[in-house]
């Protein structure tokens, strides 16, 4: 009789072998509507309101990576020329409340659940691939894509001017 593994063999295990487990999914929103924003006002709007509504009006993208990973614009480099023109409206619904913006321990240097849904949405959205230093320098910016409604496509290498 051959030596066989019990455990291995049995059926209901079959299934499992060789299926890694999935990497945790990154937060997101449940609903998300990003669009070009052609008013022409220089004046903008961010807002958590009850129920997990997100909006954000009339903002240029640099802007809203600021706010989300918490940098200076000297930090930001990469990314299309329009990164600081062209501005978006984001109205994007949660499964529930949203925490504030910034994280409870700031000093953690952990992201908010909100901070990490809106990142989601942006890399999704904008074709975005951050790179991080350990050093706190420069945070560049590739996009892969030019964005939402965007007729170009094709990396952007061009440094972002504060």
């Amino acid at each position: 009789m051959a030596n066989t593994d019990a455990a291995s063999s049995h059926p209901r295990n079959a299934r499992y072998r060789g299926v890694r487990p999935r990497a945790p999914a990154e937060p997101s929103f449940e609903v998300a509507s990003v669009r070009p924003n052609k008013s022409g006002q220089d004046w903008t709007r961010f807002a958590l309101q009850p129920g997990g509504r997100f909006t954000a009006t009339n903002f240029t993208l640099k802007e809203l990576l600021r706010l989300v990973y918490q940098v200076k614009d000297f930090q930001l480099q990469g990314g299309p020329g329009w990164i600081n023109s062209e501005r978006f409206d984001i109205v994007a619904k949660a499964g529930g409340n949203l925490p504030p913006l910034a994280s409870p321990d700031a000093a953690s240097g952990e992201p908010s659940l909100t901070s990490l849904m809106i990142r989601s949405l942006l890399a999704e959205r904008f074709k975005l691939a951050p790179h991080h230093t350990r050093d706190a320098g420069p945070v560049p910016i590739i996009c892969a894509g030019n964005g939402p409604n965007r007729p170009e496509a094709g990396p952007a290498t061009h440094p972002v001017n504060g």
